[in-house]
Formats: C-alpha cells, sequence, structure tokens
C-alpha cells in the first residue's frame, strides 16, 4: 500500500515530457520538489514500517 504513491510519482515523471519541467505553468519547480519531497518521505516511512 505504502509503495502506490512512490510508484505513481515515479510513472507521473517518466511519462510526463521534459518540457514540462522547463515550462513553469505546466508543473513549476515549487511542485517538483513537493512531490520529490513527498516520495521521499513515502519511502522513508516505508523503509521503517519494515524495520
Amino acid at each position: 500500500m505504502f509503495e502506490t504513491p512512490s510508484l505513481v510519482f515515479g510513472l507521473a515523471v517518466r511519462s510526463t515530457p521534459q518540457t514540462s519541467f522547463i515550462t513553469p505553468q505546466k508543473y513549476s519547480a515549487n511542485e517538483f520538489k513537493r512531490d520529490l519531497a513527498f516520495a521521499v518521505e513515502v519511502s522513508v516511512v516505508r523503509a521503517v514500517g519494515l524495520e
């Protein structure tokens, strides 16, 4: 269950055209940082939960 958000995030990154990272109105750097931080947080929570 915990793997789903990071998996979805990974798929979203891979399926997103590179131009969206350059075009602010489509996907801003702040949104990318927020999503990346969320994915990292989920991974940490999952790792801690498996310990």
